[in-house]
Order: structure tokens, then C-alpha cells, then sequence
């Protein structure tokens, strides 16, 4: 293929990435500051208003150690990537970020600060499914390809 092809597709498929993520939060909000909203919502990339279900903020907030609470910051997004196979995914935000999906999917009953997140954290299909039906909007899924 040509330089000039393999630079036009690459477009493309940027072009189509940012299309398909435009449901996703322009920036995560602290679990305190959201704890302190009604009805927590957040600005999408596209404009729109994503709702944080309330219910299941409160259950992760009482999981969460308080002195954590202005530290994580959700929604955290799930990176769906298409070019490491089926169902990979990578968790985007910092170490809180990676620390929280590390208790979560460990199962721990007792939220541990103790541990040391891999960066990339990389989730599967099923841990990614049970987090999202257990926390619904706390979590988003986007989508992302390393051409």
C-alpha cells in the first residue's frame, strides 16, 4: 500500500473513533463532588448530559474509603481496543482510577490501598460486563484502535 493510502485510512478510522466516542464524558468528576449533586450529571463530548445513577454512586462511595472520595473520579472509561484482539479493554484516568477497578474486579469485600495497579490495567469482556451491570453508569465503554 501506499504512504499516501495507509495516511488516508488512518484518517478514516480516526475520524470514525472520534465519531463513535462522542457519547463519553468530557472529563470525570470526583466521587465527593457528585456525592453533593441531586442528580449528578456530567457534559458528553457531544454536549449532552450523562446521569450518574445516585444509587450506585452511593454504594461505591460506601465501599470507597472518605478520604478516597476526592481522589476517584468517575465516570471511568473502559477503552474497548479493537487491535489487541476480541474483548480487550484498558482502563483510562490515573492510578485511583486503576486502584478502584482493581478492588472491584478482585472482589475484595474491603477496599485495599495497599495494591499496585498495572498500568495498562487490562480488563476483559466478562469483568468489564459484570462491573457495568453491578455499577451501570459509573463506568462507560469507548473504543480505540493503534494503527
Amino acid at each position: 500500500m501506499s504512504r499516501d493510502f495507509e495516511e488516508i485510512i488512518k484518517r478514516i478510522w480516526e475520524s470514525e473513533i472520534k465519531r463513535i466516542n462522542e457519547h463519553l464524558v468530557k472529563e470525570s468528576k470526583p466521587i465527593s463532588d457528585l456525592l453533593n449533586c441531586e442528580t449528578p450529571q456530567i457534559t458528553t463530548r457531544d454536549g449532552g448530559q450523562y446521569t450518574i445513577d445516585r444509587d450506585a454512586l452511593m454504594r461505591l462511595a460506601s465501599y470507597v474509603p472518605k478520604s478516597l472520595h476526592s481522589k476517584i473520579r468517575v465516570p471511568i472509561i473502559f477503552i474497548r481496543r479493537i487491535d489487541m484482539g476480541r474483548g480487550v479493554y484498558t482502563v483510562t484516568g490515573d492510578f485511583y482510577s486503576r486502584l478502584l477497578v482493581k478492588n472491584l474486579i478482585e472482589g475484595f469485600k474491603q477496599f485495599r490501598e495497599d495494591l499496585k495497579p498495572e498500568e495498562p490495567l487490562y480488563l476483559y469482556t466478562p469483568q468489564v460486563s459484570d462491573l457495568i451491570m453491578r455499577f451501570r453508569s459509573i463506568f462507560q465503554v469507548g473504543f480505540q484502535v493503534e494503527l
